[in-house]
């Protein structure tokens, strides 16, 4: 990986198990796009084993060793549909940790009031559409400067997970058979709450590339 910078910026996607086997708890470590660079999977954390409990102080060491430019923890976007929600409560009051993902509405009239009073990331049957669909345009992304993708992914794992996710229309869907795809909504979550405190709100990345360029 490459090494940090003070001018990056870190969000950590969180996507939380049971920990008894079947399935797998992952954090994964992505650095902001910048005008010059992609957003890329710098650090990747997975495990069979973890309880929800247990993966607390684990998100609390990884998101303090990766500092933004302003001091901060790396920005946490944790899963909070089942146990990811009492992963981050005991880093919130056990642990004391502050930098946690506001839930953003994405169909209010006025863009300054889509933040809601709730932390954490909701995967349901209207946002797992749109969580899948911005991820693969970033895989599939190329920018014509640089000739990088929007998306750098480095983890075997994510990519065995990719290479099992499966659907008869080409598009992103669900891991086939027995696979995982842990890995996937991790990252799937960063990238996309990136996308959005981010990138969203500012000229493209694209077209600031561009000029940079010329």
């Amino acid at each position: 990986t490459r090494p940090r910078h003070a001018a990056y910026r870190y969000i950590l996607g969180v996507d939380v198990s049971d920990g008894i086997g079947q399935d797998r708890s992952v954090v994964d470590v992505l650095r902001v796009p910048t005008v010059t660079e992609p957003a890329e999977q710098v650090a990747q954390w997975v495990s069979e084993t973890t309880s929800p409990e247990d993966l607390a102080p684990i998100v609390d060491a990884i998101g303090r060793l990766y500092l933004d430019d302003d001091r901060y923890e790396a920005l946490a976007a944790i899963e909070t549909n089942n146990h990811g929600k009492s992963t981050q409560d005991l880093l919130q009051k056990h642990y004391g940790y502050t930098h946690f993902y506001r839930w953003q509405y994405i169909d209010k009239a006025d863009p300054s009031r889509r933040f809601s009073q709730a932390i954490g990331w909701a995967t349901t049957p209207q946002t797992r559409p749109i969580l899948l669909s911005r991820f693969a345009s970033a895989l599939k992304r190329v920018d014509p400067v640089t000739q990088l993708p929007d998306l750098l992914i480095h983890s075997p794992f994510t990519f065995e997970d990719l290479a099992d996710f499966y659907s008869p229309t080409g598009r992103l869907a669900d891991a086939e058979g027995t696979g995982h795809d842990d890995c996937i909504f991790s990252l799937a979550i960063a990238y996309y709450c990136a996308e959005q405190l981010f990138i969203g709100e500012a000229e493209p990345l694209n077209e600031r590339r561009h000029r940079l360029h010329q």
